[in-house]
């Protein structure tokens, strides 16, 4: 079992040696490391990993050590507390962490920025797309064209999201983590509460997959309704769907 994690933990030094990530390796007790790490500090960026004598892997610098360096306020939307752990749920169980967070011109302040939301399906998530191909990215980066300010984009939407319904990440539990001051909300959804199985699925009559679709509309009714009733002077634009075959 020692001979396995040695081995493992050569062929990943060498790895991170090639890409320049580790400076060296070396055998130490976890007293030695605690040590060296106080005469070290970790601004120098000295990466190092490292096999303690009772087998385990260590890694200098940690997750938690860099983000410690970084300002409070530039630091990823992630959470990663200074300990390398990360901060993803509330204490109440609910899961608040965007899909995406960023700000067009970067690095500008959030203050007094345009807001958007974006919550739906795949499609307002942008399955498979570099970020700057993404829907959300082009409107946000013509908007801030025009508007010569900055625009604060907030992406929830996540692949698979029905409307409504049991599911945790639907997008009606999507738009309750949206706050009050937004200025614009942009929205897809319906084609999951179908099921793309069945829209694909040539053994099923048009007429069945006609039927699963009629709740869409008072679906989309309550959710349209629930992020007026939040926010009432927000501009919302529901999009539609491309041809899934052409």
């Amino acid at each position: 079992m020692v001979l396995k994690v040695w081995y493992f933990a050569f062929v990943l030094f060498m790895i991170m040696l090639l890409f320049g990530v580790v400076d060296s390796i070396g055998v130490i007790s976890p007293q030695d490391s605690m040590e060296n790490a106080r005469q070290n500090p970790i601004s120098e960026h000295n990466s190092e990993i490292k096999v303690s004598e009772s087998g385990k892997i260590q890694v200098s610098p940690t997750i938690g050590d860099l983000m410690s360096e970084i300002p409070e306020g530039n630091r990823p939307i992630i959470g990663i507390n200074e300990d390398g752990t990360l901060d993803l749920i509330n204490e109440d169980g609910t899961q608040d962490l965007p899909n995406d967070h960023f700000i067009i011109p970067p690095g500008a302040q959030t203050d007094n920025a345009f807001k958007i939301y974006v919550i739906g399906d795949s499609i307002a998530w942008g399955n498979g797309l570099n970020l700057e191909d993404k829907y959300y990215y082009l409107v946000a980066k013509e908007l801030q064209k025009n508007l010569g300010e900055p625009v604060e984009v907030i992406v929830y939407a996540r692949s698979g999201a029905p409307i409504s319904g049991e599911d945790e990440n639907s997008i009606i539990n999507q738009a309750k983590k949206i706050p009050n001051d937004v200025d614009l909300i942009l929205v897809s959804g319906g084609i999951n509460d179908v099921g793309i199985d069945h829209i694909l699925d040539s053994s099923i009559e048009a007429s069945s997959v006609t039927s699963l679709s009629a709740p869409i509309e008072e679906r989309m009714e309550n959710l349209l309704r629930e992020l007026i009733n939040k926010n009432q002077h927000v501009k919302i634009v529901v999009t539609g769907y491309y041809n899934i075959i052409s």
